[in-house]
Order: C-alpha cells, then structure tokens, then sequence
C-alpha cells in the first residue's frame, strides 16, 4: 500500500488493547519535512488548547529524525512536554519491520504506567521505556479516541482537529495484536503468512497486489470476523 502524503492515510477500526503489540513493514522515500507513520490522536483538546499537536502516541519523521512520542497527563494538561525519545535506527529510506509494543504495569495515582519497546526487524532499538502518569489507558477511554492511523496525526487548527502531517510511505503486512510481543516472537513470524487465527492476534491486514498504490478505499481484515480499513 502506497501512501502519496496528499491528504491520504489509512484509518484501523480497531482500537489497541490495554497491552498489545503494532507490527508493519514500511519504507519512507524521503526522510524530509514532517511525517507521521502511525499515531492516536485524542478527539478533544486538551486545557492547552494552543499546542500544535495532541496525539496520545505518535511514531514520526521530522527532518530526519524519526521520534517516539508519548502524552502524559501532565503535557495533556498543560503543564509539561510529552515523553519523548529519538530512534535512529528507523532513520532510513530501506524498506524495514517495525515494531512497536505497549505493556500495561499499573495505575499509579490515577494513571497508566506503561512500558513500551521499538523493534527494527524484530531487534530492540528503543526501550524498555517507562512512561508514568500517561494520559491513556488503552482499552478503558477508547471512546476518548480517534481509531489508530497511518500516514497522519491529527493537529489543531481553527477548525478545530484536523489530520495534519502526511507521509509518503509504502506499508505491508499490518499486525495488531492483544499482547506485547517480544523479539523471539517478532522475528519467528514477521516474515510468515498468518492463518488468520493466531492466538492474541487482533488484526491483519497482509495488502495484495491490488492495494500496491492507493489513498482511498478498504483494505481488508483476514482475522476472522475483524473490522475492515480505509
């Protein structure tokens, strides 16, 4: 699947779960400007209602830099930034196996504590990373949410949350799944055609030759009975 970075992007219709893994392969022509690969974005804005940017977690390319970007309570509220993290391993134009995995600790003061890993070709690049006080729980304030994309973030403009931040990017074989998977896990089937039928597997979407180069449409969900994307 091709994304043109003109106003294209790829909506799942699945929300993540408390604990889970995201696994695609990708590949980025060009590492300019800013691009956003995946994100979650909130449907509301925060008291700060002047911030450029609000999503809760976001994979992006800014320059060259691809970063990592968690929202705390605190940054949702105003008070500080949100967890950041550089990886530049993912810094490149080659077609790669990315994946990111979120574990669920435990609630501290009301919030989420999580622990979240990056994986290139299931090697771990990134983590594990601990972000207390985030301002999600996954699986408990979905209503809160847009639904997980491709290719854009949602950004605040006098219209209110618009998508913003388009990439140009090709992405294959999208896994979500409903637990944090581990490297020995990632490299044992990142290559592999799934049944469909895998224990803890939420999502798939393998795209065929018919979705190499598009911006609108359905792709379609080969876990049995999963949600389609568009």
């Amino acid at each position: 699947l091709h994304l043109l970075g003109d106003a294209g992007f790829l909506e799942l219709r699945e929300h993540l779960a408390e604990s889970g893994t995201l696994e695609f392969w990708s590949r980025l022509p060009s590492l300019s400007g800013a691009q956003t690969i995946f994100s979650v974005s909130r449907r509301a804005l925060g008291k700060s209602t002047s911030r450029l940017e609000v999503p809760v977690i976001t994979l992006r390319v800014t320059d060259g830099d691809v970063t990592l970007e968690v929202c705390t309570a605190p940054f949702y509220l105003g008070d500080e930034q949100a967890y950041s993290q550089s990886i530049p391993e993912l810094a490149s134009t080659e077609a790669q196996h990315i994946a990111v995995s979120w574990e669920y600790v435990r609630a501290a003061r009301g919030r989420a504590v999580y622990l979240f890993r990056v994986y290139k070709n299931c090697t771990l690049v990134a983590g594990p990373i601990t972000v207390d006080d985030s301002c999600v729980h996954f699986g408990y304030t979905d209503t809160e949410l847009h639904f997980p994309t491709f290719g854009q973030q949602y950004g605040v403009t006098p219209l209110g949350l618009t998508p913003s931040a388009f990439a140009n990017i090709h992405l294959a074989d999208i896994r979500l799944w409903k637990q944090p998977l581990q490297s020995q896990d990632i490299c044992g089937s990142m290559t592999a055609l799934l049944s469909g039928s895998e224990a803890g597997l939420q999502a798939q979407f393998p795209m065929g030759p018919d979705d190499a180069r598009r911006n609108d449409g359905t792709l379609a969900n080969k876990l049995i009975g999963g949600l389609s994307a568009d």
